[in-house]
């Protein structure tokens, strides 16, 4: 937090602030220290930038708080020439699809699933459970978006990814870290959609929790197609034995059953039970 400062005042900020005259002491502006030394007795500044707004206002906070975290380079468009080749990937992708899906490890007919929050837009894991009983096993696959398949060193849109690195959630709207060609299609894990993503496999011992090393955790790349997007709320209604009504249920596609999904995640609910117990 800073100490009260000192304003600078020229005729430019006299005319923005309608000096002379009452200030509003609720209007947020964004400043900056032009002069704190170990002679000053409070730090002087200036208006730096455009007013926020009203303090307390959502817009006025999100504002503030963007430029409080250095993030107020996020709030732009992506330029023109972003987008175009953006365009083009989205359509090359489309194009050569199946091609691709030749060269990797073909998931799309198993089991996979999502959980994400109830309004998240881009759905970049999703995971599966395989039940081993004769092994007393679980094999478990953590599926991410490929986005590096996509995504080439140094094009536009990477450099632009790596201005912004990352996205940023706010109370009623995302920034992205990339366009919504690629973060809201290609790079979605949507239900019922073939995607192409990196996935993770290995074994936990289902008694113990303990990660088998017979076979050690191997890595691919692969094709999916999720076939349930759940939210966190369905989730733990599952783990919680809560009955959801058939019309508030999830879609289930590729011929599995919502029973066949609850007994994947409480699966998973007991297998990593006993994984924290064995950290703990």
């Amino acid at each position: 937090r800073l100490p009260t400062m000192l304003l600078q005042i020229n005729h430019v900020t006299k005319k923005v602030l309608k000096l002379p005259g009452k200030l509003d002491p609720f209007i947020l502006w964004p400043m900056q220290i032009i002069t704190w030394n170990e002679f000053s007795k409070q730090p002087l500044a200036k208006l730096q930038g455009q007013c926020l707004g009203r303090a307390g206002s959502l817009e006025a906070e999100e504002k503030h708080a963007l430029i409080a975290n250095e993030l107020d380079d996020h709030d732009v468009d992506f330029p023109d020439d972003e987008l175009d080749e953006v365009d083009g990937i989205v359509r090359d992708a489309r194009e050569n699809f199946l091609s691709e899906v030749a060269n990797r490890k073909d998931l799309r007919s198993l089991r996979i699933f999502t959980i994400d929050p109830a309004t998240a837009k881009d759905l970049d894991d999703a995971i599966h459970v395989v039940d081993l009983p004769k092994k007393n096993q679980i094999e478990v696959g953590v599926h991410i978006a490929d986005v590096a398949h996509f995504l080439k060193l140094g094009t536009v849109t990477d450099t632009e990814a790596q201005r912004r690195s990352t996205s940023v959630y706010l109370i009623g709207r995302v920034l992205p870290m990339l366009p919504h060609g690629l973060c809201n299609h290609l790079c979605s894990l949507n239900p019922n959609e073939p995607k192409l993503s990196f996935s993770a496999f290995f074994r936990l011992c289902k008694r113990s929790g303990n990660l088998i090393q017979d076979p050690a955790p191997w890595f691919a790349k692969t094709a999916i197609s999720s076939v349930c997007r759940l939210n966190y709320d369905q989730a733990q209604q599952v783990i919680d034995d809560i009955e959801i009504e058939e019309t508030k249920r999830p879609a289930v596609y590729g011929g599995y059953s919502w029973q066949e999904i609850k007994d994947d995640i409480k699966l998973l609910y007991e297998v990593c039970g006993k994984v924290r117990m064995g950290r703990l």
